[in-house]
Order: C-alpha cells, then sequence, then structure tokens
C-alpha cells in the first residue's frame, strides 16, 4: 500500500510539471517560471528534513472555517477534480507516513470562532489546530485561546517556502505571534484585493486596457479615474458606474497608495499613523474620484453593501447591495474585489474581463503595487488546550507535512488550474495576478492591522465622504483614544503571555 501511494505521489508530481510547461508559450515564460517558484521545486534537499514521527493512527482534529469565496477545504473525499484529488492524495500520504487519520470539521466563521472558545473555557481539548478568518483569530489570541509560536518555532522550520514569513512576522507585535499562514489552506492568497475591468466597454470608447500601464509601472489611481469617466454614462438603465465593489476597496485603495493606518514602531509594536500630507492626498483622491455623488441622490460611483445614514450628507442607505451584478449586466467599467471573489463572479458569466492590481497613488514615489490582503484571509492557531509538550510536538510535525506536502501537491494545482487557468480570463491577466500575489518583483502584499485587530480607525475613514482633509484628520484623532487603549491591551497580553 504504501508504494502504491507513493507511486500516485510521483504521478501527481509529473503531470503538475507537465501542465506547468506545457500550458506556456513563449510569451507567458516569465509568469510560468514565477509559477514554478511559487508551486514548489521538488529539490530533495527541501524535504530531506521533515520532523520524523509514527503515531499509532492518531486522529488528528482540525476545525476550519468555510469561506463563501475563499478554497478551505482542508480535505476532500473524492478525486472528482484536480484540486481535491491534490488535497485527498496529500493527506493519505501524510496519514500513511505518519500513521495518523485526519477528521476536519468546517464550520461558519463565527460558529467556528465561538466553538474554540467554549473548549478552551472548559479546557476541553477537541481540536489540534483551528483555521478561521484572521481578524477572529485575532480576537481569540487576546482572549488566551492559543500558544505562542514562541512556544513550538523550535518544532517548525518556518524558513522553508511553504510557511509565509513575512506575513507572520507582520503579525508579531512584541516579539509574539500567534498565527501561522502557510500553504496548508489556500484562503489567505484568495484574500488578496484586485480590479476586474470590462474590455469591451474600454474598447467602445476608445480606451486601451490597463496592462501596458501596470508593465511600464504607470498605473494610479488619476488613470483609473480618467478612464471611469470617460466611459461613463449617466441616468436611466443604461447608467454605468466607474467602479462597483464593497466599502472595503477603499482600504484597498489606500494601501494601493501606500497607506497603511496601523504603523509598525522600531520596537515592533504597533501605533496609529498620523495624518500627514501624503496620507490625506491619497485620501482626498481616493473620496473625490470614487466615492463622490453622481446626480442620482443616493447612487455613487462605487456601490457598496454597507448601509449606513452617513453617506452623501446623511441622506440614507444605497438601494440595493448587488455591486457584482452591475458589474455582469454590463453596467460597471471596473469591479473591486478580493481574487476569490473574482474566481466566484467572473469565469461563468458573459463579460470580457480582465484583471489589474490596485493601482498605485503615484508612479514616480511607489516602485511596486500593493495589493491589501483582506481581513478575512484565514490564518491557523494551536489551542491552548494540548494536553502535553510531546503532543504539540506531534502536533508541528503535523503542521511541517501538511506545510510541505501543499507546497508541493496542492499550490501548483492551485495556481496553475484554479487561478492561471480558470481565474484569468487571458495571458495577460495570469502575468497580473503574478503581480498581485508579489510573486512577481514588481508587486507585494500588506495586511489592514487595523482591522485584523478590530482597531476601529478604518470603518471611521471609510464613513467620512466630506471635506477630505478634515474628515481624515477628525477620523484619525478621534480614534486615537479608543486606539492607544486597544494597543495597551494588545501589547500587556501579547509581551507578557501566550507562553505554553
Amino acid at each position: 500500500m504504501k508504494r502504491i501511494l507513493s507511486a500516485i505521489l510521483c504521478v501527481i508530481l509529473l503531470l503538475s510539471a507537465a501542465f506547468t510547461l506545457g500550458a506556456c508559450n513563449k510569451e507567458e515564460e516569465e509568469a510560468a517560471a514565477t509559477t514554478v517558484t511559487a508551486g514548489g521545486d521538488g529539490t530533495a534537499d527541501l524535504y530531506g528534513d521533515l520532523p520524523k514521527g509514527y503515531y499509532d493512527d492518531y486522529e488528528f482534529n482540525i476545525l476550519n472555517n468555510i469561506s463563501n469565496y475563499g478554497l478551505t477545504t482542508m480535505d476532500a473525499e473524492d478525486s472528482s477534480t484536480n484540486i481535491n484529488a491534490a488535497i485527498y492524495q496529500r493527506n493519505r500520504y501524510i496519514e500513511q507516513e505518519l500513521g495518523i487519520k485526519f477528521k476536519v470539521t468546517e464550520q461558519g466563521y463565527d460558529e467556528c470562532k465561538n466553538t474554540i472558545s467554549n473548549l478552551v473555557g472548559t479546557a476541553t481539548h477537541t481540536y489540534d489546530i483551528c483555521y478561521n478568518e484572521s481578524w477572529a483569530q485575532a480576537i481569540l489570541s487576546q482572549q488566551g485561546i492559543y500558544i505562542s509560536t514562541n512556544s513550538y518555532a523550535e518544532y517548525l522550520n518556518l524558513d522553508k517556502p511553504w510557511w509565509y514569513k513575512d506575513d507572520m512576522d507582520n503579525l508579531t507585535i512584541a516579539d509574539n505571534s500567534f498565527f501561522l499562514i502557510g500553504d496548508m489552506q489556500m484562503m489567505w492568497n484568495d484574500s488578496t484585493w484586485c480590479l476586474a475591468f470590462n474590455k469591451d466597454i474600454l474598447d467602445q470608447h476608445g480606451v486601451d486596457n490597463p496592462y501596458e500601464l501596470v508593465t511600464e509601472g504607470t498605473w494610479t489611481l488619476e488613470v483609473l479615474n480618467k478612464m471611469t469617466e470617460d466611459t461613463r454614462i449617466d441616468g436611466g438603465d443604461e447608467y454605468r458606474y466607474g467602479v462597483v465593489s464593497h466599502i472595503g476597496v477603499s482600504s484597498a485603495f489606500l494601501a494601493g497608495g501606500g497607506v497603511e493606518l496601523v504603523e509598525r514602531t522600531n520596537e515592533g509594536k504597533l501605533k496609529l499613523t498620523t495624518a500627514d500630507d501624503y496620507l490625506i492626498n491619497v485620501y482626498t483622491d481616493v473620496l473625490n474620484y470614487f466615492f463622490k455623488s453622481n446626480g442620482e441622490g443616493m447612487n455613487n460611483w462605487i456601490r457598496t453593501s454597507y448601509d449606513s445614514a452617513s453617506w452623501n450628507g446623511g441622506n440614507g442607505a444605497f438601494p440595493d447591495k448587488d455591486f457584482q451584478g452591475r458589474f455582469l449586466s454590463g453596467n460597471a467599467v471596473f469591479m473591486g474585489g478580493t481574487v476569490g471573489d473574482m474566481r466566484t463572479y467572473l469565469p461563468s458569466s458573459e463579460i470580457n474581463y480582465g484583471i489589474v492590481p490596485m493601482p498605485k497613488y503615484d508612479d514616480e514615489l511607489q516602485s511596486q503595487y500593493t495589493g491589501l490582503v483582506y481581513e478575512g484571509g484565514a490564518v491557523c492557531g494551536i489551542p491552548m488546550t494540548m494536553p502535553s509538550k510531546e503532543a504539540l510536538e506531534r502536533t508541528c510535525t503535523v503542521l511541517e507535512w501538511l506545510g510541505a506536502y501543499s507546497y508541493q501537491m496542492l499550490k501548483p494545482v492551485y495556481y496553475d488550474e484554479i487561478i492561471k487557468a480558470r481565474t484569468a480570463n487571458d495571458p495577460e491577466s495570469a502575468v497580473m495576478l503574478d503581480i498581485v500575489f508579489g510573486y512577481d518583483q514588481r508587486g507585494k502584499t500588506v495586511m489592514e492591522l487595523d482591522n485584523i485587530f478590530r482597531l476601529g480607525t478604518a470603518s471611521a475613514i471609510q464613513l467620512r465622504i466630506s471635506d477630505a482633509s478634515t474628515a481624515i484628520k477628525s477620523a484619525i484623532s478621534g480614534q486615537s483614544i479608543i486606539v492607544n487603549a486597544k494597543l495597551e491591551d494588545i501589547y500587556e497580553y501579547y509581551g507578557s503571555n501566550g507562553e505554553y
């Protein structure tokens, strides 16, 4: 049986490599090389130092979140699709090699959050790991639910490419963290913001698509705004929006402009940013370009699913929440969303679309395009109910193997088939997605720490669409007392707790 599974693993790896090479023409060689780097190189020395262990059919329990846009599956019962086959074979191979049995329980983010919190509160050890959205995990970490990574980093090789070390470092406060991020689950990748555009509308108006601008490094907020102005139609059923999106796109625009609402200090702590001239300029242009009234009452250029009487000077909520429908019906030129949103709504539509990264603010000051990882991006935590150091080491061994063989078996299928072949609509979009994910040196990703740690500044700023310079100063100053108090609570816990 062991030889059979090993043979199947080799076949999968060969097919994955063949798919990557066969899908690329000469113009796509750079993207293909990037994909191989992202998906795994299969060299023996990369996997030769995996930790050893055999656990006599131990049932390894995973509590896992369910997403309405991201790929979160941790176990597949069949091989009906290539991605299911990769997950299935990954799990069966690890079970065989380590002598374990995976049991995966999947719940919505709130139920998942409550489940793990209640178990820890009663000191009941049921789950070895818990995956959930990062904002929920951040709340739980401050309640003593998870073990600090400092307690088990010695059992993991966090420098291996299947761990997203930069992202984990960014979630570290006062040299302490409670989150593991890596290739075990793909929702983190699915949670990166980008823009889709309607090629046909741009063609009809004689407007060039943004691909060349991205390549030249001149894809900016101002250029995006000009495109929406040049393609706009006012009034009636033919009304056309420039950009449709959830309100979260405002944070993605700010991140694309090089603005982070929460900054890291030299001591490794967090602090609320200062409303300097650059931040005000970026914020002012985001509001003026994309959130101004279009003369149609409560309708704005950006339609959102966020209902609030604060919009349009207190005139009331938006008439509907279906921003994706506006794009899919041809009534919008651009749609903002995560990569998972793009895959969910676009491939089955009749829209001739492309995908590009969030625009820069200034092509002279910013060398890279910046993609924001949405606060829903899932991270892994190890519950404090772990019964012993030996159990903790066993959990880390399983996690290392999950990461390693996800990198080798799952990530290539996800990236080549789910992202490049299914989400991208043309070769150019496939290259653009490399930039969105930060796999191309022209792009990078950041996290909105303000929202992940529920500090509230982003929400306060998003609701201000009057005078920008006054609004952002008052929003930040108004939040500073609240934010500073919350940060002190975070520092108090992160600086002294979480050790196992």
